[in-house]
């Protein structure tokens, strides 16, 4: 989250500008007295009158667009996108509430997928990132599984580009169905598969590709009950 005021970035984080508020109040009083102050008392009146009454309609027409806003989490998050593209975390949480609230598989695959387009590996924490490839492993797993159509296919519609995060929610979803022995015996073709991918528009850090694989292979050992193998 920010502190930020003007513009209000993260939306869900307006708390943060109640403290504010008081003193601002007391500037704006101080304006609207000075002004009256500097006018003909019919002029002056007359134009404390005009500018309330501006500050009223300013002030419904922002507190309907935040009412709007609040109406559900998933509109509060997307809001919290618009304004904060890059924070990953904040695309994590709208992609979620997509899948919870609406079902929108496919607006979970376009947030999540541009979110991750524009992050490197290491970026953000891993965690984060990690959750969110597996909610994309997930959500391509269910839309194949209902329409028929592979993963790519379904990427290509909606204009994203093809790469490493792709390729490694892909192999995710892959690695989910089957028993760790069978794909583990492909292993380093499936590791150079993924490596030869280009990674995203920024930087790679192929030591993240590493690290990123060895969870995997440690979270398909746990499926399998090999727990000292895994840790």
């Amino acid at each position: 989250p920010t502190n930020s005021i003007f513009p209000l970035l993260d939306p869900f984080s307006e708390r943060h500008i109640y403290f504010a508020l008081p003193a601002m109040a007391w500037i704006f009083g101080l304006a609207i007295d000075g002004l009256a102050a500097r006018l003909p008392s019919r002029a002056g009146n007359s134009a404390v009158a005009a500018l309330l009454l501006g500050v009223l309609a300013v002030g419904d027409t922002i507190t309907l667009h935040h009412v709007l806003e609040w109406s559900s989490a998933t509109d509060l998050w997307l809001a919290a996108l618009k304004r904060s593209p890059e924070k990953f975390r904040i695309a994590f949480n709208a992609a979620s509430n997509l899948l919870s609230e609406r079902g929108d598989r496919r607006g979970a695959m376009r947030v999540l997928g541009e979110a991750l387009l524009h992050q490197a590996p290491g970026a953000v924490r891993y965690e984060d990132q990690n959750d969110g490839v597996q909610m994309l492993a997930n959500v391509l797993v269910s839309l194949e599984a209902d329409t028929g159509r592979p993963p790519r296919e379904q990427w290509r519609e909606l204009g994203l580009e093809e790469g490493y995060w792709l390729e490694l929610a892909i192999l995710r979803a892959d690695l989910g169905r089957i028993p760790f022995g069978e794909w583990n015996r492909n292993w380093a073709a499936a590791l150079a598969r993924v490596k030869a991918t280009p990674l995203s528009p920024r930087a790679k850090d192929p030591l993240w590709v590493e690290h990123s694989f060895s969870l995997l292979r440690g979270e398909a050992l746990l499926r399998e009950k090999r727990f000292s193998e895994a840790l």
